[in-house]
C-alpha cells in the first residue's frame, strides 16, 4: 500500500494515459518499420535512421507533450514530460548518427554533432525541472500521507509496534520517524502513544488495555510493587507512573502511592482524608493538585 500510493502520484489520468499509449504504439510501429528497412536492405540504413529521428520519436514526443498539457496531476506531468525529454534526447542522438553516415566523418564527427545539438535539450530539461519543482510540495504531502497510512495500518494490526520496524518500513531513521509520529499525534491524525525510551508505539486501544490491566492488578492485590507492574506490562517504571496519574486524574484509581518505597495501594482513603491523616505514616495531608493530596512528612501521594 505504501509504494502503491506513491506510484499513484505519478500515474496519469485517463485522458493523458490514452495519449501515452498512443505515443508508445505510434513510436513502436514507426520504429519497427525503420528496423525492418535496415534489416532487409542494409544500404537503406540512412533511411531507417531518418524515420527514427524525424518521424517515430518526434511523433511520440508530440503526443506526450499534449498529454502533459492536458494533465492536471503534478506528479503525472513530471512523468509524462520525462518521456518527452527522453524521446527528444534519443532523437537528437540518432540525428547526430544520421549526419555522420551521410557526410564526411572527418568533417562532422559524432561527438562534435552531439555537442552542437546538446543545447537544444536544455529546453525540455528546463521545463522538466520547472515541473519537478512545482510538483515537489505535492509529492511531500503524498509521501507523508502514505507513511501516515502505513503507520496506522501497522499499529492497527499489531497494537504495539517497535520503532525499528517502522523505520525499516518507511525508509526513515529513528529521529525522522519519531518526528513524524509526534506530528501525527499532535495534529490528531493518529490516536497512539509514543514511548521514546523503549522505542515503542501503542495504539489507543492497546494503551487503554494496558491501563485497565494496571488498574485491575492494583485493585486485585490491594498493594502492588511498581517494578512488578512494569515487568508484567512490559513497560518502563516511568510509564507506570504516568499511567497511574492518568487513572487517578480520571478518578478510576483510589488509594495512595509510595514512590520512594515503590508501591501502589488501592483502598478507600476518604475517612483518612477527612481526618487530614496520611494512610502511610499518619502525617498531615495537603492538596498538591487536582484530585491529588500529598503527605508533607513522607511524600506519599493520595488519590481520591
Amino acid at each position: 500500500m505504501f509504494w502503491k500510493r506513491l506510484l499513484s502520484f505519478f500515474a496519469p489520468s485517463p485522458g493523458a494515459l490514452t495519449l501515452l499509449w498512443a505515443a508508445l504504439v505510434i513510436s513502436l510501429i514507426l520504429s519497427a518499420t525503420a528496423v525492418a528497412i535496415a534489416v532487409d536492405q542494409a544500404q537503406l540504413m540512412n533511411s531507417s535512421l531518418a524515420i527514427l529521428s524525424f518521424c517515430a520519436l518526434p511523433a511520440g514526443g508530440g503526443l506526450l507533450a499534449i498529454a502533459t498539457f492536458i494533465e492536471r496531476k503534478p506528479g503525472a506531468r513530471v512523468f509524462l514530460w520525462s518521456g518527452v525529454s527522453l524521446m527528444m534526447a534519443t532523437a537528437i542522438g540518432i540525428f547526430a548518427l544520421f549526419e555522420t553516415t551521410t557526410s564526411d566523418v572527418e568533417a562532422s564527427p559524432l561527438p562534435v554533432l552531439l555537442c552542437a545539438c546538446g543545447p537544444i535539450l536544455l529546453i525540455p530539461a528546463g521545463i522538466l525541472l520547472f515541473l519537478a519543482i512545482r510538483a515537489y510540495p505535492a509529492f511531500r504531502q503524498t509521501l507523508r500521507a502514505a507513511r501516515a497510512q502505513r503507520i496506522f495500518e501497522m499499529i492497527q494490526a499489531r497494537s504495539e509496534v517497535r520503532l525499528a520496524a517502522l523505520c525499516a518500513e518507511l525508509s526513515l531513521d529513528v529521529p525522522q520517524t519519531q518526528k513524524l509520529i509526534r506530528a501525527l499525534i499532535a495534529d490528531g491524525e493518529l490516536m497512539a502513544y509514543l514511548d521514546e525510551e523503549n522505542q515503542l508505539i501503542y495504539s489507543a486501544a492497546a494503551l487503554g488495555e494496558k491501563q485497565r490491566r494496571l488498574l485491575a492488578m492494583v485493585k486485585a492485590k490491594g498493594r502492588a510493587q511498581i517494578d512488578e507492574l512494569a515487568a508484567e506490562l512490559k513497560v518502563r517504571r516511568e510509564l507506570v507512573r504516568q499511567w497511574t496519574y492518568a487513572l487517578a486524574g480520571r478518578r478510576q484509581l483510589h488509594g495512595f502511592v509510595d514512590w520512594a518505597g515503590g508501591s501502589i495501594y488501592s483502598q478507600d482513603v476518604e475517612k483518612l482524608i477527612a481526618q487530614n491523616q496520611c494512610p502511610h505514616c499518619g502525617g498531615r495531608l495537603e492538596v498538591a493538585g487536582k484530585g491529588l493530596i500529598q503527605c508533607q512528612h513522607c511524600g506519599v501521594e493520595v488519590f481520591q
